[in-house]
């Protein structure tokens, strides 16, 4: 358990120094539906909270080997994460962020099935992520739509 949360806060923390919504980000034609920063930072810090939770306890409810299978899934899928929030905050290229969305979402897609394995509870945890992830890839398509220059 306290590796799943030393792994999402790691990933809370990198996330966050590298997440930022700045004059870049403010200047870009974004859909009328887009989150603000607070909201980024809420809505992930919950999910990661979740996640967390819902990777304890799958492992926990699974054969060892397993299990550390698992956890390297969830530490994938952060990984992963992060590198959407270092392409598109940091390097500030949405169509590189958007390219990356392609190995993230059925990263998390395959993190709900194999959680699913071992703990139903786990996998309905991950939902939120999974839903998450859907939103930041079509935000990302928004956002090189609607800025063709990038």
């Amino acid at each position: 358990m306290a590796v799943g949360a030393l792994v999402a806060g790691l990933v809370v923390a990198i996330g966050a120094t590298i997440s930022v919504t700045g004059p870049w980000y403010y200047a870009l034609n974004l859909p009328d539906y887009a989150p603000n920063g607070r909201l980024f930072a809420l809505g992930w810090t919950a999910i990661y909270g979740l996640s967390a939770i819902a990777g304890a306890s799958a492992w926990r409810a699974s054969p060892p080997r397993e299990g550390d299978l698992l956890i390297a899934s969830l530490a994938l899928t952060g990984f992963l994460n992060i590198g959407w929030s270092y392409l598109f905050f940091h390097f500030q290229a949405p169509r590189w962020a958007l390219m990356e969305c392609l190995f993230l979402l059925p990263s998390a897609l395959a993190l709900v099935v194999q959680a699913m394995r071992f703990s139903r509870g786990s996998a309905v945890l991950l939902l939120p992520y999974v839903g998450w992830v859907s939103f930041a890839a079509w935000f990302t398509w928004d956002v090189v739509r609607l800025n063709p220059g990038l």
